[in-house]
């Protein structure tokens, strides 16, 4: 076997006052003159941990050597990890190039270092590594930063981290490991890592803070995340600015997470161009939030891309917005969905049971290409499956959206949009079937436009059918408030100019839909609705697939006022003033004829 020049072995059969050689072992690493006489100065250095061993002071790496200060189990053992215990005291201070690998490292009860509670790093310069591989972390804890590792890495530098797995480990800020990336430092994680019952404030098993151009993490093969808690990112936090950048590939799973911000994982983007890349495929199954997006938070600010390829959610909760999904795009942000994404069983006490999108900005864009299944979400006050707010003439599109048993107490059964300045289009074989609203409107759609500014709400292509808008029994509940849009129920403030083509229903595909009062498949509260029924060619941009023959009257129905007044009709004024659409545009087309 060939042993390295500076090689030293420690195990429960040696002494610290021995050589460290293998005929005359060490007992721990706390051994001055022979373990660190040579740590920073030799061309190549290993030391050979043979069983179990133990650390209680400060351990300094700051090698300029290209080689490794490296840390090893047994050269007989192959695999199999040697121990290391972390007494009070002990840390691993690392500024060289270092690898630790096949170790298993267990804090002292009661011990705790103020960052990174095994390993404290801080690398700079790009010949700079630390790698740690096939290693286990275990009740690891830190004041602040990193319950088992703490990294500072910049200048071109990188960590690589593989085979990982940490448990039951805590701090403020990156229960498991904190990592701080500048100036194009780099962590890639690795091969199959694991996070369990870790817990911190920001990022219950990994928190990260990516700032700079080139600064970036990246995720690769196999990531789990189990019972992590925190109040920002359950299970993982990624912060970023000024072009950070992360990527995530191969497979990714949050169980049984909680937080506030993201039950999950969060990533907020606080600065320009961040470049988030999730291509691989993430799961979140039964992940909570006390607040905002059961499993998944995402919040950009500013100027940043953000692609999205397969995302599963099952069983996640919210208290406040978005059972499985939050999402809140900023000021030129671009999100793309491209691959498929799915809801299933997704709750929240508040709105959209299975996501919210907030599309917030100038030039902001949401863009859902691959497809999207919400199944059995609801939400106890809007939007059982997606709940949408576009302003400031930011754009979504929806495409090859399914919502299917989905339900809500009141507004958007299956859909709420909220339109101030914007534009809001649904295509590409969007279907909506046996969603409700139980006391409220829109069994399958919600939409609430404001057009006192510029906003554009266009279906070319959707089937809604079997939904249904139930008539509250909440006797405090005015009559206006229930019971409206079977299928979809269509809101306006402000003045609409049918000229404008700004509205435009002509994809609607309906059948089968009910509401306890009126509009069975679409009621719509619009003070021009008389002319928007008689703009194009025998009501072509209201009807959809209406048979002028053979439909139900009752299926298109509508009330001339503005949508804050209608909420204040009595029950007489809406019945008096509620009409079928279908005589609007066919009286007209007969006398234009």
């Amino acid at each position: 076997m060939h042993l390295p020049i500076d090689a030293f072995y420690v195990g429960t059969t040696g002494e610290d006052t021995n050589s460290c050689t293998l005929s005359n072992q060490c007992l721990t690493l706390d051994t001055t003159s022979a373990l660190r006489g040579t740590v920073n100065s030799a061309t190549d250095y290993t030391v050979y941990v043979m069983d179990k061993t133990t650390l209680s002071s400060i351990f300094n790496i700051s090698s300029s050597e290209q080689s490794p200060r490296t840390f090893t189990n047994n050269p007989q053992s192959s695999s199999i990890q040697s121990e290391i215990l972390i007494n009070s005291g002990g840390q691993f201070n690392i500024t060289g190039n270092s690898l630790f690998e096949h170790l298993s490292f267990t804090m002292q009860v009661g011990a705790s270092r103020t960052n990174g509670g095994i390993i404290y790093a801080r690398i700079g310069s790009a010949s700079k590594i630390l790698e740690i591989i096939s290693c286990s972390f275990n009740k690891c804890k830190a004041t602040n930063y990193g319950g088992a590792i703490y990294l500072y890495i910049y200048s071109s530098a990188q960590a690589i981290l593989r085979n990982l797995s940490f448990n039951q480990c805590g701090a403020q800020r990156g229960g498991a490991l904190f990592a701080n990336l500048t100036s194009a430092g780099k962590i890639t994680i690795s091969g199959s890592c694991s996070f369990k019952d870790c817990n911190s404030s920001y990022g219950g098993g990994i928190g990260s803070y990516v700032d700079g151009y080139n600064s970036q993490v990246i995720i690769e093969d196999q990531l789990t995340f189990e019972r992590c808690s925190s109040s920002w990112g359950g299970g993982m936090l990624w912060e970023g600015k000024n072009q950070g950048k992360l990527t995530m590939t191969g497979f990714c799973q949050f169980k049984d997470c909680t937080g506030f911000y993201g039950g999950g994982y969060e990533i907020y983007v606080n600065g320009q161009r961040g470049d988030i890349q999730l291509l691989g495929n993430i799961q979140f199954e039964g992940c909570k939030s006390e607040g905002y997006g059961g499993g998944l938070y995402i919040d950009s600010r500013q100027a940043s891309q953000i692609i999205i390829n397969q995302v599963s959610f099952s069983n996640c909760n919210a208290k406040l917005e978005g059972g499985g999904f939050y999402s809140s795009q900023n000021n030129q942000t671009q999100m793309t969905i491209q691959g498929k994404i799915t809801f299933e069983n997704c709750h929240s006490d508040g709105v959209g049971g299975g996501c919210r999108i907030n599309a917030l900005g100038v030039n902001s864009k949401v863009n859902i290409i691959g497809e999207q299944e919400y199944n059995q979400c609801e939400a106890q006050i809007q939007a059982g499956g997606l709940s949408v707010v576009i302003r400031d003439n930011a754009i979504v599109e929806l495409n090859n959206a399914s919502f299917k048993n989905c339900s809500c107490n009141y507004e958007g059964g299956g859909l709420f949009v909220y339109i101030r300045t914007g534009q809001f289009t649904l295509d590409k074989s969007c279907q909506f079937y046996q969603c409700k609203s139980f006391q409220g409107y829109g069994g399958g759609i919600y939409i609430d436009v404001d057009f006192i500014t510029q906003c554009s709400f266009i279906i070319k292509d959707v089937f809604i059918h079997e939904c249904q808008a139930l008539n509250s029994t909440n006797s405090s509940l005015s009559y206006s408030r229930s019971g409206f849009g079977g299928g979809l129920f269509l809101g306006i403030f402000g003045d609409y100019d049918p000229n404008s083509k700004l509205i435009d229903l002509r994809g609607m595909k309906i059948y089968n839909n009910s509401a306890d009062k009126f509009g069975q498949s679409l009621y719509i509260v619009m003070t021009k609705v008389v002319d928007f029924c008689q703009y194009g060619i025998l009501g072509e941009y209201v009807k959809g697939n209406y048979s002028d023959v053979y439909s139900d009257e009752n299926d298109l129905e509508g009330i001339p006022k503005n949508l804050n007044d209608f909420y204040n009709l009595s029950q007489e004024e809406i019945e008096q003033q509620s009409q079928p659409l279908e005589p609007l545009w066919r009286i007209l087309g007969t006398l234009k004829m």
